[in-house]
């Protein structure tokens, strides 16, 4: 498990393929707008409520919404309240599975 402030990520299953993560943030956490040049993600919001910013187009996740980062995208989030998601990325970063395991 990774944990960073209010930020924690726990690898739940890595693939050759795709890994997912299920990541804990608490409200208030901001996740600044960042490019990944190396994968895609796919996002499920168990609980919460988060801002986000994907490709300049802007929206309040709540419970239950799905939502893709593409690779090369910019993209942000603010927890709104504390969230719980699972995220796939593919290609599984061989950094994410090392951090992570």
């Amino acid at each position: 498990m990774i944990e960073d402030g209010d930020i924690k990520v726990r690898l739940l299953m890595a693939g050759s393929d795709s890994l997912l993560v299920e990541g804990f943030k608490g409200k208030g956490t901001v996740d600044p707008m960042h490019v990944h040049e190396d994968h895609e993600s796919i996002v499920y919001l168990l609980k919460g409520r988060m801002r986000l910013i994907i490709d300049g187009e802007e929206f309040v996740a709540e419970q239950g919404d799905v939502w893709r980062h593409p690779r090369g995208v910019p993209h942000f989030s603010e927890a709104l309240e504390d969230c719980v998601q699972l995220e796939v990325k593919s290609p599984p970063r061989k950094t994410w599975r090392a951090a992570t395991a």
